[in-house]
C-alpha cells in the first residue's frame, strides 16, 4: 500500500549555506567560485598528472595541448570550459596553487592512468570530509537548523557522521534540480529549502551525492519505489543516508515485534525501516536478514519469488540467495 506524505501546511525554512563573500572569508583559498562540478576522479587525476606533463602558458593554452595529448575522458569529451572545470577544483581542494602549480605530488603516475590507487581514494575520501563545500552538506545530515554555521563546520568530526547523522529525503520543488528536504516521513512535517537564486548549491548537491557513492560513504535509493509518495505530486522523492560503519547486530526478531503486528513481513518494506533507523548498508541488512532466517527456520520462513514480479526499482530491496529472489518473512 502506497503511503502518501501531505506536506501541504509544513513550515519552510532555508538550510545553512555560505554564500561567496561569506565562502571567501571562510575559505583558505582566497578565491571566488568555491563550487566545483566534478564528478569522476580519474578525470581530476588525469588533468592533474597533464599539469605535470605540460608547461603551463595559460588555460587556451594547456587546454588545447592538453586535448591533443590524449588526454583521457569518462563520457563527455574534453572541451576548454570542462578542462577550466577540473583545474578550478584542483586549486579548490587544495591539490595546487592558484597559479597553477604543483607543490605536492598527490598523483605519482607519469602517464594518464583510468586506474584509481587506495591511496587515491583515501585523498578524495579526506577531500570529502574537509572540504567546506561538502562539510556544509555533511551539516545538514546533523543539523539542518544551526546557531553558528562557521562554528558548526568546524566542529564536527567524521565520527559524528558516522554515529549521530540522520536520513534525509530529498526532491524537486520548484526547479529541475533537488532544492527540498525533510527528515520525517510523516504529513506536515518542515520542509528545509535551498533558496531558489542559488542554483549553483543545489547543483552541488548532485556532485555530493555522486562522490558519497563512488567512495561508498552514503547510501541513496528512491523512496517512491518504496511506496512512499509525496501528495502533493512531487517528483524525484530520495532518501539519502552516511552509511554506519558498524556491521548489523540487532535481533531481527526483536525489531521485527516491536514495528508488525502481523506475521507475512515483506522483506523491502524492513529493510527500509531497519535502514531508516540504524543506517547500515543495504547489502549488510540483506545478508543478516538472510543469516538469521536460515540459521532459525522454527522461527522464519523465507518465501521465494520470481524476479518478474519484482519492480526493477525495488531490486536492490530483495535478498538473493543460491539463485533465488526473497520477497517476505513469515513468522512461525
Amino acid at each position: 500500500m502506497i503511503k502518501y506524505i501531505n506536506l501541504s501546511k509544513s513550515k519552510q525554512y532555508v538550510l545553512p549555506f555560505f554564500n561567496e563573500d561569506e565562502a571567501k572569508r571562510y575559505s583558505s583559498v582566497d578565491k571566488g567560485w568555491s563550487y566545483s562540478y566534478v564528478y569522476h576522479f580519474t578525470e581530476l587525476k588525469n588533468i592533474f598528472i597533464a599539469l605535470k606533463k605540460i608547461p603551463y602558458k595559460g588555460k587556451e593554452d594547456f587546454s588545447q595541448r592538453a586535448i591533443e595529448s590524449g588526454l583521457p575522458y569518462s563520457k563527455t569529451p574534453w572541451d576548454s570550459r570542462r578542462i577550466l572545470e577540473q583545474l578550478n577544483a584542483l586549486i579548490n581542494f587544495g591539490l595546487i596553487s592558484k597559479d597553477y602549480k604543483i607543490k605536492t605530488n598527490f598523483f605519482v603516475e607519469l602517464d594518464f592512468t583510468n586506474e584509481l590507487s587506495e591511496k587515491d581514494l583515501e585523498l578524495f575520501k579526506k577531500i570529502y570530509h574537509e572540504y567546506f563545500r561538502f562539510r556544509e552538506i555533511h551539516s545538514w545530515l546533523l543539523n539542518p537548523v544551526q546557531q553558528d554555521h562557521n562554528l558548526f563546520l568546524n566542529q564536527f568530526t567524521v565520527e559524528d557522521l558516522q554515529r549521530k547523522s540522520s536520513p534525509i529525503f530529498s526532491f524537486f520543488m520548484e526547479h529541475r534540480f533537488n532544492d527540498a528536504f525533510i527528515y520525517s516521513l510523516s504529513d506536515n512535517t518542515d520542509i528545509f529549502r535551498i533558496p531558489n537564486k542559488n542554483g549553483d548549491l543545489m547543483r552541488f548537491w548532485d556532485v555530493f551525492i555522486k562522490w558519497g557513492q563512488e567512495l561508498k560513504l552514503l547510501e541513496k535509493f528512491n523512496m517512491k519505489n518504496l511506496d512512499y509518495e509525496l501528495a502533493n505530486n512531487v517528483k524525484s522523492f530520495a532518501c539519502v543516508y552516511y552509511i554506519n560503519p558498524i556491521k548489523p547486530n540487532l535481533d531481527l526478531l526483536s525489531f521485527i515485534k516491536s514495528n508488525y503486528q502481523g506475521n507475512n513481513i515483506h522483506i523491502p518494506n524492513l529493510i527500509l525501516k531497519i535502514s531508516l533507523s540504524y543506517r547500515y548498508r543495504i547489502n549488510d541488512i540483506k545478508k543478516m536478514i538472510l543469516e538469521q532466517a536460515i540459521a532459525n527456520k522454527n522461527t522464519y520462513s523465507l518465501q521465494r519469488t520470481s524476479e518478474i514480479f519484482i519492480r526493477d526499482s525495488e531490486l536492490n530491496f530483495v535478498p538473493k540467495y543460491n539463485g533465488y529472489y526473497f520477497s517476505h518473512l513469515l513468522l512461525q
